[in-house]
């Protein structure tokens, strides 16, 4: 199983030192700047959210194909 680490203390998966509790995580690109929220839809109904580069994203170890 992955180390998920996160900052988001407010959030209930959120544990000591920074690690995430959660058994799933979304991740999705964009969504700040697109305004794209995911509004209950199972992730598998969800489109994709390509992105060219780590800015385009909130996901800190994202590096591209």
């Amino acid at each position: 199983m992955a180390t998920i680490r996160c900052t988001v203390t407010n959030c209930v998966y959120w544990g000591d030192r920074n690690y995430c509790t959660a058994a799933n995580i979304l991740v999705m690109a964009g969504d700040v700047q697109r305004g794209l929220q995911p509004r209950g839809e199972s992730a598998e109904k969800l489109e994709p959210t390509p992105s060219a580069e780590k800015s385009e994203t909130m996901c800190y170890t994202f590096e591209p194909l």
